[in-house]
């Protein structure tokens, strides 16, 4: 994909702090959110990210999207589970809590 590198100046740290004189960061092309909704998995290897009524779930460390799922209407609100398997939309338009899966994970079974 398309990627932006930004140079960045070196800054003051500790003197035994070894800096190269410019650092390169690269930005990964731009993901629609709406509410601020992204969070990171508690495991760390996911991103889920909301827009509307949809939830996409994405591997932290690459951004390549896992998996897409659509809630009955725009989501409000968004939680991990711990084990970050599971992913709880709430739409509070219809009082309705859904919970999604990874990879066709069922915890009920």
């Amino acid at each position: 994909g398309n990627t932006i590198t930004c140079y960045f100046r070196k800054v003051l740290f500790h003197p035994s702090f070894s800096f190269p004189e410019y650092t390169v960061m690269n930005f990964s092309e731009a993901f629609q959110q709406t509410k601020k909704l992204v969070r990171f998995s508690p495991s760390g290897r996911y991103v889920a990210s909301c827009s509307q009524h949809r939830l996409a779930i994405r591997d932290a460390s690459t951004l390549s999207l896992l998996s897409v799922h659509t809630c009955v209407d725009a989501i409000d609100t968004m939680q991990w589970s711990p084990d970050s398997l599971l992913v709880m939309c709430g739409m509070f338009q219809r009082s309705v809590v859904q919970v999604q899966t990874l990879f066709n994970y069922c915890p009920f079974v």
